[in-house]
């Protein structure tokens, strides 16, 4: 097999399969393990020549060379092999003895173990049965447990280390170099091993891949050191630590808690504002099957939003494992950086990062778009481009120069988050965003056609198709959870119910939403669910249902709770995709929204929802012509039924087929691919960690209660002192509540 990894360089191998007459009885398996967990599928066979091998290879449907004895000569395994391995001196071979069976992806994680140059011959993994291989303080060790759980272990302990060690593992080994052409005369395996050693080539042992050959016999120490070598290698072996803490889980049978699949490191890059974007990372990474995903924020505050970046083994901002505090903090982008740019490369290399997925550059650098890896690139708004975020200067911008940046900067209320950074640095930040971000290895995606259409509106750099379209999923469980209960709308006799979803804010309509509460709620109830602090100013309205916050998994209760109708989005500013849109309609509720944004190319006025013109006129007017004929509704609502929402799997496998191609091979990702936990890597220790995306509040609230708990439980203070405490921190967290 050939292939180039990321640096273009041509790998080759060739798996032989190795079957003498006592190895009939494990053929099947090592077969089926080659099937399903090699890299490569295609394999040479090396068979003894008996009847029962001949009729097995054929009820497999498996070409051999029959070419062995039926018997292992007692010279040795590679003596025998040597003359009859296949003649190549630019691929290497795998050689894998029948009745071994093997985890996943051993061939590509043996080829990438480091080479030592043109001296390297050869490479053997662990295993049980071979005494200097063994993972085992016991060769005879029998374990339970299996292959992929074993080798799973391993690599939790590995620490991607390679050793020398005086033979090759007969159960597997790469053979590199063609070396061995040469030495198919040597009469036993000593002699090789002998000879190895005069050339002074390297035979070394890996300790992050395991085989199992459970199945074969005990292989003693080679007879080619005097038995005091060995002795002293028993006691200094490199895998001592390693032997021990795998017999104790094998005797104890204790298996990881889950199996690590071999797949590439991709890198989310983000920022910790939570919201939409957050939520959109968390998704994406519950739905792909394609990456081990990693996620890069920054960490700052309103003067300079990247001051520390930190990267997290999950979406979830809890500990991270690894931070940078930056010595010149970002303020907002910066154009390059050279502190930041170490920081990249160094957790490119340490992190085995193979592709970048950006989704923000808030308190980032723009060198992020000249790793030369293979990236994705999200328009969850439009910045860079609009440091406003949302492109709206008093209406939707459709075009925007330097001259009109300028005055937006200084008079657009929306531009309220960047206030520290003067003109000249957007335009050059603008022209270099547009210059980089159409490189060849980057692909560009918006969550709707409406997104595309502006951003090609802005800038020529963005039309022709450079930007593709993939919208956002939702996850399965969430999809059932808000299946609907109620078949039809409410009856003309009773008021109509709207929910709304969502913060209200000026973003989301709050303006118009205070206009037309008093007719609407006339002729309607008005469900108002997750309107965080802004919905307080509505609480207590005749007709007006208020839920300021609500954990996810209950909003499908609460919609069959209120029996809602309908939905009603009156965003004022044009988002890219709209989340609650897409959970209205996976409760199968028709949706009245604003013509602006995402809302313009998702819904189709009349068949799937209806538009509406940002004025309290034209939203009324199409109210009242809903709760009128509420039969326009229910044939919506039908229409809804039929449609198959998007999870996050169809999403991620979108992004998948569309991203950049990786390598089918690649040195880093094969390199201690199992490795879980990772230790943790702090400038300094500390005791409290922040989840930068969760409110000031819920923050206080769980510090106030842990510090309650904390010090209310302990005897080192007074009882009459604990009450107190105990009492004023109670009422601080009644008042926070409020």
């Amino acid at each position: 097999m050939s292939m180039e990894d990321h640096s273009g360089h041509n790998v080759s191998w060739q798996i032989v399969v190795v079957c003498f007459a006592t190895d009939a009885n494990g053929l099947g398996k090592t077969l089926l393990a080659l099937k399903e967990r090699s890299l490569k599928q295609h394999v040479v066979v090396l068979a003894s020549d008996t009847p029962v091998l001949r009729a097995q290879f054929e009820a497999l449907g498996v070409t051999a060379d029959f070419c062995l004895p039926d018997v292992l000569p007692s010279h040795g395994y590679w003596s025998t092999l040597f003359p009859l391995l296949p003649c190549s001196s630019d691929q290497d071979l795998l050689v894998v003895r029948a009745g071994v069976d093997l985890p996943d992806r051993w061939d590509a994680r043996l080829m990438a173990v480091a080479s030592a140059g043109d001296t390297l011959a050869a490479v053997s993994p662990l295993s049980s049965r071979n005494r200097l291989f063994s993972i085992f303080s016991d060769p005879s060790h029998c374990s339970t447990l299996s292959v992929e759980e074993i080798d799973q272990w391993l690599n939790h302990y590995s620490h991607n280390g390679i050793f020398d060690l005086p033979c090759i593992n007969q159960s597997v080994a790469r053979l590199s170099g063609g070396w061995w052409h040469t030495l198919t005369t040597e009469a036993s395996d000593s002699a090789i091993y002998q000879a190895l050693y005069a050339t002074d080539c390297a035979v070394l042992g890996m300790d992050s891949l395991f085989v199992d050959d459970s199945d074969l016999a005990v292989h003693d120490y080679p007879d080619v050191y005097p038995q005091a070598v060995y002795d002293r290698l028993a006691q200094y072996h490199p895998l001592a630590t390693i032997r021990h803490a795998l017999t104790e889980l094998s005797g104890r049978a204790e298996a990881p808690a889950k199996i690590i699949k071999c797949l590439p490191i991709q890198l989310h890059v983000a920022h910790s504002w939570g919201g939409g974007l957050g939520r959109w990372v968390e998704d994406y990474i519950a739905g792909d099957k394609h990456h081990h995903n990693r996620v890069l924020r920054p960490i700052g505050d309103w003067s300079a939003f990247g001051q520390t970046i930190a990267l997290y083994e999950t979406a979830e901002m809890s500990v991270p494992l690894k931070t940078w505090t930056l010595a010149r903090p970002i303020v907002s982008i910066a154009q390059s950086h050279e502190e930041y740019r170490t920081i990249l490369r160094e957790l490119i290399e340490e992190y085995h990062v193979e592709s970048l997925v950006i989704s923000s550059l808030i308190g980032h650098s723009l060198d992020l778009l000249k790793t030369g890896l293979p990236t994705l690139y999200l328009f969850h708004d439009y910045f860079p481009f609009c440091p406003a975020l949302y492109a709206t200067y008093t209406t939707p911008c459709s075009h925007c120069d330097d001259q009109k940046m300028r005055e937006c900067r200084g008079n657009n209320p929306l531009h309220e988050f960047f206030l520290h950074d003067n003109d000249e640095h957007w335009e050059a930040i603008r022209r270099r965003f547009l210059e980089w971000v159409v490189q060849p290895n980057i692909q560009m995606v918006a969550p709707s056609q409406s997104a595309v259409d502006r951003l090609a509106q802005l800038s020529d750099q963005f039309s022709g198709g450079a930007i593709a379209v993939i919208e956002h999923g939702l996850k399965s469980d969430m999809i059932e959870g808000l299946a609907p209960h109620k078949d039809s709308p409410s009856s003309s006799g009773q008021k109509l119910k709207i929910v709304m979803l969502g913060s209200v804010s000026v973003q989301k309509g709050e303006h118009l939403l205070a206009e037309i509460i008093a007719p609407l709620t006339k002729f309607a109830d008005l469900i108002l669910l997750g309107t965080g602090e802004g919905g307080k100013r509505f609480k207590g309205q005749s007709g007006v249902t208020v839920v300021e916050h609500y954990a996810w998994h209950e909003l499908g209760e609460l919609l069959r709770e209120h029996q809602a109708d309908m939905g009603l989005l009156l965003s004022t500013v044009p988002e890219t995709f709209s989340y609650t849109l897409s959970e209205l309609w996976a409760a199968k509720l028709p949706v009245m929204a604003t013509r602006i944004g995402a809302f313009e190319s998702r819904i189709h006025h009349g068949k799937n929802g209806w538009l509406v013109e940002l004025t309290p006129d034209s939203i009324l007017s199409q109210l009242r012509i809903l709760n009128d004929d509420r039969e326009v509704i229910a044939h919506v609502k039908t229409q809804l039924m039929s449609v198959e929402d998007t999870t996050v799997e169809d999403m991620a496998d979108a992004y998948f087929a569309k991203a950049p191609e990786l390598p089918e091979f690649s040195i880093k990702r094969y390199r201690l691919p199992r490795k879980v936990g990772a230790t943790v890597q702090q400038e300094q220790p500390r005791a409290l960690y922040i989840n930068h995306q969760v409110s000031y509040r819920q923050v206080l609230v769980e510090f106030l209660e842990y510090s309650r708990a904390k010090l209310t439980g302990t005897p080192r203070i007074p009882r009459w002192l604990r009450g107190i405490i105990g009492r004023s921190v109670s009422l601080a967290l009644r008042l926070i509540r409020r």
